[in-house]
Parts: structure tokens; sequence; C-alpha cells
């Protein structure tokens, strides 16, 4: 929707503004400040409206793989991507899940915890609970409570990190991280399914209502100037 509502906008900066340019030059008409914005941009639309967004795109994948060739830079872009609203959530949630998923089955198969724990998080696809699970594995080899190790280690909310101690604790830690499985998922699920219902009318209400209803404001206030004249 973003790259359709920039190619419209590039495309009329660029064959219908310096029409309208034309039309009022011709007639000597006074040309509002918004009008007078609008006309500078068109001057160079193909460059703000496509090259600039496509030099963006490409700064971020340069970016990215810069950051990707090692473990700390692996880190800084999965906050990166984290901290992008609902998204950012939705991924560590399912993330979450998985790693709560292999650990139950690695405890059921009476893996030792610290083992266990560093195991699974070696299986994440998440760079971030990856190094926490292996901080959090370090902690228990040297004594430290499951909880706190969940807790100071951010491999789950306070809530969960509560749950997964009880059930260590009381000898039933399987079915806890069963019950936090599918805790995190349903929440996952429900950040995908409020995604998917909302961001399309917003992208679509963003582009269509704000950037080509002010586009076409900015052309048409001149006529509405010479109408009240």
């Amino acid at each position: 929707v973003m790259a359709f509502g920039l190619a419209i906008l590039a495309f009329l900066g660029s064959f219908v503004i310096p029409l309208f340019m034309k039309i009022f030059a011709d007639f000597g008409m006074r040309i509002p400040w918004m009008t007078q914005a609008l006309f500078s941009l068109s001057e160079d639309s193909v460059a703000v409206f496509l090259i600039a967004p496509v030099c963006l795109v490409i700064t971020v994948l340069l970016l990215r793989l810069a950051l990707m060739a090692t473990d700390p830079g692996k880190r800084a872009w999965c906050r990166i991507t984290g901290a992008v609203p609902v998204w950012g959530k939705m991924q560590r949630q399912v993330n979450l899940a998985l790693l709560y998923d292999l650990l139950g089955l690695l405890v059921t198969a009476e893996v030792p915890l610290a083992e266990a724990l560093r195991l699974a998080g070696e299986a994440s696809p998440d760079p971030v609970l990856r190094h926490a699970a292996n901080e959090a594995s370090k902690d228990l080899e040297a004594g430290k409570p499951l909880e706190p190790s969940i807790r100071d280690h951010k491999l789950g909310t306070a809530w969960a990190a509560w749950i997964a101690g009880v059930g260590a604790s009381q000898g039933k830690l399987a079915e806890q991280l069963d019950l936090l499985r599918d805790t995190s998922m349903r929440m996952a699920e429900w950040r995908a399914s409020w995604l998917r219902a909302v961001l399309p009318p917003v992208l679509l209400v963003f582009v269509a209502g704000g950037g080509i209803g002010l586009f076409l404001l900015s052309l048409f206030l001149p006529m509405f100037t010479l109408v009240e004249g």
C-alpha cells in the first residue's frame, strides 16, 4: 500500500502538478503557502517519493547485514525489530513459546535443568533469548533458583517466572512450561489477528486520506481563492 501510494505521488508530481503550475502562472493567481510547498516538492518528486524511500530501504538492509555479522550485532538488531509496536511483542511471544515448549520436552526427558535451559536457548531463533538462556543456565549451575534466573534475564514476565518457579518446587515444571507455552502462543495469535485487522485500514487511511488528500487540497486551494475573489 505504501509503495503504491508513493508511486502515485511521484506520478502526480512529475506529470500533473506541472500542468497546474502553468495554469496558475498564466492566470497570475496568488499561490497559498501550502501549494507553494507542494510545487517545491514536485520539482524533485521522483527523488522525494521514489529514490529517497529506496535509499532508506537499502540503508536499513545494509545496516542489518552489518549487524548480523556478530553476536552482539544480532542482539542489537533483534532489539531494534522488537521495538516495533505490536509486531515486536508478537515475535517475542512466539519465540518464548518455542523456548518453553522445547524446555518442557527436555525436562520431561529428565535432562538436568541448567543443561536443558542452555539447549533450549541454543535452539531459539531469537539471539537475545539465546544469550539470556545461556546466562540463566549459568545462574542455575551456580545454585540460583529458577524463578529469579528467569526473571533477571527476562525469559518471560514476572508472572511466568513465578509459575515456572512454583512448578519446579512442586516437581511439575513440565506441566507449567506447557501452560506458559500455550499462554504465549495465544497472546501472539491475538496480536497477529489484531495486526491483520487493523494495519491495512490504517495504511489505507494514512496514504489515501493523509497523503493524497493533502496533495489534492494543496492543489485546489488556489482555485478556492479565485472563486472567493
